[in-house]
């Protein structure tokens, strides 16, 4: 059987910056089919593994490779899609590696601003691992990411989420 061997809405692709031709580490988020990577990306036929295990949705927005690790491990996501979809799912917060993807944790003061809402872009400021932005959309099941609705009850406003303090806390700096 030669089925479709890939398949799914792709929402997110980060590659490591130290990608070369012998190594070339490639991370992609899908909208319900979680985080992969292959370290073999420029091949002909990638090699890849799901590395979600901890995060714990499959719904991912957003990749950033922290630009303050020299090694690359330090690994940031955001769950949820948030994408203009009908079925764009919520997500839990804004989750992070220091390992390459083997454990996950989650950033704790993006849960509070983040839950019920897409993470759809993360940065990190390069020479400051501290600062940490984030945006979020709607990304609620039933309605686009676009929508106008305020989306669930107690849901956390839609805007650019800031942070100084490695995640501990963020702020809404823009609605």
């Amino acid at each position: 059987n030669k089925g479709t061997q890939w398949s799914g809405r792709i929402t997110a692709l980060t590659i490591d910056p130290s990608c070369a031709a012998d190594e070339c580490t490639l991370y992609v988020g899908a909208a319900g089919g979680g985080l992969w990577r292959t370290k073999n990306a420029l091949a002909r036929k990638p090699e890849w593994k799901q590395i979600s295990e901890g995060i714990p949705t499959n719904a991912i927005g957003s990749i950033a490779i922290d630009p303050n690790d020299a090694s690359g491990r330090t690994i940031y996501v955001g769950t949820g899609e948030g994408n203009n979809s009908g079925d764009s799912e919520a997500g839990l917060g804004l989750y992070k590696t220091t390992d390459g993807g083997a454990h996950w944790s989650l950033v704790q003061g993006s849960f509070a601003v983040a839950n019920l809402r897409s993470i759809a872009w993360v940065a990190i400021e390069p020479g400051n691992a501290n600062h940490i932005l984030f945006g979020t959309r709607s990304g609620t099941r039933g309605e686009g990411s676009n929508a106008t609705s305020a989306g669930p009850v107690g849901a956390p406003a839609v805007g650019v989420y800031n942070s100084t303090d490695g995640g501990t806390s963020f702020t809404l700096t823009q609605a």
